[in-house]
């Protein structure tokens, strides 16, 4: 196993340690920690600046990370993170330490380890080395997701109960949001938290009067100023919940424009998420050809002559054209409703 010289770590000196460790060389207190290394069950493992290479690990971190020994020992830091989620760990480190920094590693089979890493840079005789211990999240992660189901859910019940138009409206959306994110290859974690976001991006309707929403024809305009009120609402409703995604921010940015001329704040292209942008394009599919309470479903050209005649000014364009694709020839169709 291969070993660094001697560190030290803030103020005070660790043991000796030779360059390479064979298991009956070692005695003292440097003994003592390579048995405590070596038998601990937290995933550990210690890295050179500047290569970034891994020269130390334990059993338990080949077994979290699904590697042998020496095939960690051939790998830098980077190698068991995606590239953004190396960025988002170097840059918690700048400081010389991180404590507690939720991140995303992967197992050899490429399965995405959430994990809860604490590092420390120590000054060696001859380099910089740090020293990582790594705990697996996921079952937390799992119990948190469980969760925020759960509150999704009842909050869709709650809106069901009086809208029942709505609940299903942004069902819908959901599903349609997915598929274009799917098209476009965003990530599994990045499409889980834009369907959260369109199964709740007309909650703040909730607080709207019934009879503004099932009104059987064009609105007033101070009927439609209220209407328009529902996303900084449905954001408010939801901003404290604890999701791991942007939820509360795609639901108030679900109606602004790449133009600005969207609501309610007037944001530009710059200014929105994409999956604001995705969730945007699939509303407007979705609500052009479905039933209004004001107006029969309107045939899917109506909608596809809406999308692409504002791709680029009102509506992102890979988006558009993601769903257009889907729409016409992808043989994607609305649960429980064909379209137009």
């Amino acid at each position: 196993m291969r070993r660094c010289g001697a560190f030290t770590v803030g103020m005070g000196v660790s043991p000796q340690l030779p360059a390479r460790v064979d298991a009956g060389s070692l005695g003292g207190p440097a003994d003592l920690f390579k048995a405590m290394f070596d038998a601990s069950r937290v995933a550990s493992f210690v890295f050179e600046e500047p290569t970034l290479r891994i020269v130390i690990v334990n059993a338990a971190a080949c077994a979290f990370y699904g590697y042998g020994e020496d095939s960690l020992l051939d790998m830098t830091v980077p190698d068991l993170l995606d590239a953004s989620h190396w960025q988002r760990a170097r840059a918690a480190m700048a400081g010389g330490q991180a404590r507690d920094v939720d991140n995303i590693h992967r197992h050899a089979d490429g399965h995405p380890l959430s994990v809860r890493v604490s590092a420390y840079r120590m000054v060696t005789t001859t380099k910089v080395i740090w020293n990582v211990q790594v705990q697996d999240r996921s079952d937390a992660v799992a119990g948190l997701r469980m969760s925020i189901e759960g509150a999704v859910t009842a909050v869709q019940r709650a809106l069901r109960a009086r809208d029942p138009y709505t609940a299903n409206h942004q069902s819908r959306v959901a599903v349609l949001s997915e598929a274009i994110a799917e098209r476009l290859g965003l990530s599994g974690d990045v499409i889980d938290g834009l369907r959260t976001a369109a199964e709740l991006h007309d909650i703040g309707k909730i607080g709207l009067p019934s009879e503004i929403l099932n009104f059987p024809g064009p609105l007033s305009g101070p009927a439609m100023e209220l209407v328009r009120t529902h996303a900084q609402v449905g954001h408010d409703l939801i901003e404290s919940i604890p999701f791991p995604w942007p939820v509360a921010r795609i639901v108030l940015e679900h109606h602004e424009r790449l133009d600005g001329s969207g609501y309610p704040r007037g944001l530009s292209a710059g200014d929105l998420l994409m999956q604001s942008k995705i969730l945007a394009v699939a509303d407007v599919a979705e609500a052009m050809t479905a039933h209004r309470p004001y107006r029969p479903a309107l045939p899917l050209s109506s909608a596809l002559d809406e999308l692409q005649g504002g791709q680029g000014s009102r509506y992102d364009t890979d988006a558009v054209t993601a769903c257009t694709g889907l729409l016409r020839h992808g043989g994607f169709q609305f649960p429980g409703l064909p379209l137009g």
